[in-house]
């Protein structure tokens, strides 16, 4: 078995409770990269009830894997890497990692406020959510893609990056030039997505995008379907009457 070197990256560093962004790097003995590679983090703290919180990591450039995550608590944690390789072989290393309680992006007008940077003009700087579409329905359980697309804008130059919130609460920051994010696990109902640009020092752009989708729950993502085959199949009726 050849050995892996696992190397972790936290932004911001030191980190603190909300939005983060994780980069791995594998290397084999001579320090080539690794690529091709599948892998997962999980975060966990020495609570009792405390849930894992886990991220998918997408592979980047010269084996650097990249995933966004939320830390939900100050205090120690530790972070479980864990590779796949194409050829069966699994890599698994533990990081301890201390998060600050506080972080200095949230707000400080009290919990019932929305919780976001300071915002800063866009000078002609543009957002836009190409993923998913305003109004979309997805069933429970399924992967939310989100996609951005932006103007004047140097995405992944000097620290810039985007923010992505859901229903206006601490969201996720997506560091480099990534465009994409997955969210999963988004409970039913109807939930709000928005992004905004950021700049290296995480003031956000204030104009930014946002869409609307909702998490059908069980059977009405199929009753949405069967209302629509049913108007389909009474207007083809009709136009053989």
């Amino acid at each position: 078995m050849v050995a892996t070197n696992v190397k972790l990256e936290v932004e911001p560093n030191p980190p603190a409770v909300g939005p983060s962004h994780l980069t791995v790097t594998l290397t084999d003995p001579s320090g080539a990269p690794i690529e091709g590679a599948d892998l997962e983090i999980e975060g966990m703290m020495n609570h009792d009830g405390m849930q894992p919180r886990r991220a998918k990591a997408r592979a980047g450039a010269d084996g650097t894997y990249e995933a966004p995550f939320v830390w939900a608590m100050g205090g120690d944690w530790t972070l479980t890497v864990t590779a796949t390789f194409p050829d069966g072989r699994v890599t698994e290393r533990q990081f301890k990692v201390m998060v600050k309680g506080d972080m200095s992006s949230h707000n400080h007008h009290g919990d019932d406020e929305p919780s976001h940077p300071e915002r800063i003009a866009n000078e002609g700087a543009v957002i836009r959510l190409v993923s998913p579409q305003d109004g979309a329905i997805f069933e429970k359980g399924s992967d939310v893609e989100v996609e951005i697309e932006y103007d004047h804008f140097n995405l992944g130059e000097a620290g810039q990056h985007w923010h992505l919130y859901i229903d206006d609460q601490p969201g996720r920051m997506i560091m480099g030039n990534m465009t994409e994010a997955i969210l999963r696990d988004l409970a039913p109902g109807q939930h709000q997505l928005s992004a905004y640009l950021s700049v290296g020092g995480h003031e956000e752009l204030k104009d930014g995008a946002a869409v609307t989708i909702t998490i059908a729950g069980a059977g009405e993502k199929d009753l949405t379907m069967s209302m629509d085959e049913h108007q389909a199949d009474h207007t083809h009726e009709h136009k053989h009457e």
